[in-house]
């Protein structure tokens, strides 16, 4: 063989073993960023925003992170709270920086919480085995004096809470990182900060500026890339390719049941303990009957959101009706029973009505052993186009008793109705 057939037969193998990685690499499932929860917000319609309950319900819906921001007031106490007054979230007015923590823990938020302190967040990550908090430093002017009490109450939860903040509220942070070197800090922006502060691991973007070469040259320099705020699984399924590492959502419970859905095994998925057996119908609808019979005709059709198969339920009488599905026995997974008392589960749905418009809603019912129904909860949805996720955060009221869940459309006309599919009820392990 001539020196010049050898260099051309190496080049050519070359090639081939370099497609082969390639092929490799492309075949491997990307995997699902981590699912942080912006002001703690599990999904829309759930408690208020930075609030106790808020952040409790997007740990119990699976979340490992919730994301939060921190504001001082006026004798130095820090508080949570996104705004700098409380107008927008409180029965009150004022900026906060300008009220006492008596005054400001007396407000009350739309559904009836008053606005927690630092501390009581705090109590709630701690509480929960494995949850960690993303806090971003929210006020202006923090003094010397506050940015101690800011380490102080963070000391030992160093591997827990991550600090933030924008380029303007930065210097708070870096002094807080020399003063704590343990201390993991990131920033926020809309573009990369090149060079980043020192002691930076995450530059968090907003999720319209993140790009594959932008990610691809902070990943080369080390930091990982954190999306802020993306709400839809288009937004998702495209940061997943984009390769950020997390993605902050208002809608963190079906995110987490998105990249359940979506991604291998062995990723990014929620930790939960999951109550129905039967909750993609792919053999057949064992576990669900309809309900209101002589409205509701429900089958098994082919076009799920997770998989080959969903529930189709359409009106099947001759006027304008209600109608659904409901499972059958009450209990979800076969057991006797399904509840603990005072534990948060979360219920959840994909649907995709027949027309937009549709309001449709489910409906957790929790039942004693007599039959009564003792605590229930419903949410209900106008329905857009396409496949959206319903779920409810519901809180059981006693021990042993049976959770049975409902899905069902208010009214449809003759024909009318609507899928469904990936039915959920779960609590965390």
């Amino acid at each position: 063989m001539t020196p010049r057939r050898s260099a051309l037969v190496l080049i050519a193998t070359l090639l081939v073993a370099v497609g082969n990685i390639n092929s490799a690499e492309a075949a491997t499932p990307l995997p699902c960023p981590t699912g942080i929860a912006h002001r703690g917000n599990a999904t829309y319609g759930g408690p208020a925003e930075n609030s106790l309950n808020a952040f409790k319900a997007s740990f119990a819906a699976g979340s490992k992170w919730v994301e939060s921001d921190v504001h001082f007031t006026s004798d130095s106490v820090p508080v949570i709270m996104h705004d700098a007054t409380v107008d927008a979230m409180t029965n009150g007015t004022g900026a906060i920086a300008k009220m006492t923590a008596a005054k400001f823990l007396g407000l009350t938020m739309p559904d009836g919480q008053h606005p927690p302190t630092l501390d009581q967040l705090l109590a709630v990550v701690t509480a929960a085995p494995g949850r960690n908090l993303l806090l971003e430093v929210k006020a202006a002017g923090i003094t010397a004096a506050q940015e101690q009490i800011l380490l102080t109450k963070l000391r030992g939860l160093e591997s827990r809470v991550h600090v933030m903040a924008f380029a303007n509220r930065f210097p708070t942070v870096q002094h807080l990182k020399v003063a704590d070197p343990a201390l993991t800090v990131e920033i926020l922006g809309y573009d990369p900060i090149v060079p980043a502060p020192g002691g930076v691991v995450s530059e968090n973007l907003e999720y319209t500026y993140v790009t594959a070469a932008r990610v691809s040259d902070l990943h080369y320099r080390g930091f990982d890339v954190k999306a802020w705020v993306a709400n839809s699984p288009s937004a998702w399924a495209n940061l997943r390719q984009l390769g950020v590492d997390a993605i902050i959502t208002n809608k963190v419970a079906d995110y987490l049941h998105w990249a359940a859905a979506t991604c291998p095994s062995g990723t990014s998925t929620p930790g939960v303990q999951e109550f129905v057996a039967n909750k993609s119908v792919e053999t057949d609808l064992t576990g669900w009957a309809g309900k209101w019979s002589a409205s509701s005709v429900n089958t098994r059709v082919s076009g799920g959101y997770d998989g080959s198969y969903g529930v189709r339920s359409v009106n099947g009488s001759t006027a304008a009706g209600r109608h659904g599905f409901t499972s059958k026995p009450e209990t979800l997974d076969g057991t006797t029973y399904a509840s603990v008392a005072g534990r948060a589960y979360t219920a959840g749905v994909w649907v995709k009505p027949d027309v937009a418009g549709q309001k449709l809603n489910l409906y957790v019912r929790e039942r004693n052993s007599a039959g009564a129904i003792v605590g229930s909860k419903t949410a209900t949805i106008t329905a857009a186009a396409g496949w959206q996720r319903l779920s409810v955060i519901y809180s059981s009221v006693a021990t042993g008793n049976r959770i049975g869940l409902t899905v069902w459309s208010t009214t449809s006309p003759p024909g009318q109705g609507f899928t469904a599919d990936s039915l959920s009820f779960t609590t965390p392990n």
